[in-house]
């Protein structure tokens, strides 16, 4: 890898680790700052349909943060991408939210899509689907439902 794209992947996961600082901190106007305000920006929540423009996408986020006591994340399987001006990091999130008293949390598959623009990496989508729990994994197998 060259010093000049191992700069710009620093940059991207500085970029990556922000978004994640709003979204535990709840902190709105972070939020906002983190995404570019292209019409064409993309957001899918665990559950939910793909929300496309800046408006819907934080309307998005607002609404999730007003119905949010707290939320804790753990990332782990990092992977981070850069070709030109697109950036994308591939990840596993731990999540542990205020949802409800019942919900204990929570591991999500996310994607994260980034563009360069004017110096600066802004998000361009957010991807995060709910992993199902391997059967087996407890017995070191790697068996998924319905694949025997």
């Amino acid at each position: 890898m060259s010093s000049e794209l191992y700069e710009e992947s620093k940059m991207v996961n500085r970029a990556n680790l922000r978004f994640y600082r709003a979204f535990e901190t709840l902190d709105f106007s972070m939020m906002r700052s983190v995404w570019s305000k292209a019409n064409y920006i993309k957001c899918v929540h665990p559950g939910a349909e793909m929300l496309v423009g800046y408006e819907a996408v934080m309307a998005s986020w607002r609404r999730i943060f007003e119905q949010t006591e707290c939320i804790k994340f753990s990332v782990r399987d990092i992977d981070v991408r850069v070709i030109g001006n697109i950036a994308w990091v591939t990840l596993t999130e731990c999540v542990e939210t205020g949802f409800s008293e019942h919900e204990r949390g929570t591991v999500v598959a996310a994607n994260n899509l980034y563009e360069k623009t004017d110096g600066a990496w802004l998000m361009i989508m957010h991807h995060s689907s709910p992993m199902l729990r391997r059967v087996g994994a407890e017995l070191g197998t790697d068996i998924l439902p319905g694949l025997i």
